[in-house]
């Protein structure tokens, strides 16, 4: 009875590799095609702006992205030109949130410089205040 439980056990052994090798389970790329850390000292990858973004996100009426992009912990590292002066955004998600953001400080400007603008805001707080 002991030598029909090992062999049961050998097969169902094999039987799960196979399925898990079948399955895809390991790797199919060749070890050389897998991405690599990056050695010490060994310089960050680094793109055109261009070949990132589309060409209407470089530059808005009061910033612009530097025309180079490296690459810091597996994300892009931009770096945004403002009359404030530069902001770093990491990633394309905080490059979005930047970018909304001086969106808002520009159409802030404009309201700021409309007086019929600033004239109604101060007419509905103190209507609002009353």
């Amino acid at each position: 009875m002991r030598t029909t439980c090992l062999h049961f056990s050998a097969r169902v052994s094999i039987s799960v590799v196979a399925f898990l090798t079948v399955c895809g389970c390991q790797s199919s790329e060749p070890v050389s095609r897998q991405p690599r850390a990056r050695l010490q000292g060994e310089p960050a990858p680094t793109f055109l702006v261009q070949q990132v973004l589309e060409p209407r996100l470089l530059r808005g009426p009061n910033y612009q992205i530097d025309p180079t992009v490296p690459v810091m912990d597996y994300g892009y590292l931009f770096k945004i030109r403002t009359s404030y002066g530069v902001i770093p955004a990491h990633g394309l998600a905080m490059l979005e949130l930047r970018l909304r953001e001086m969106h808002s400080i520009a159409l802030a400007e404009r309201l700021g410089r409309d007086s019929h603008f600033a004239q109604d805001l101060r007419r509905e707080a103190i209507n609002a205040t009353i």
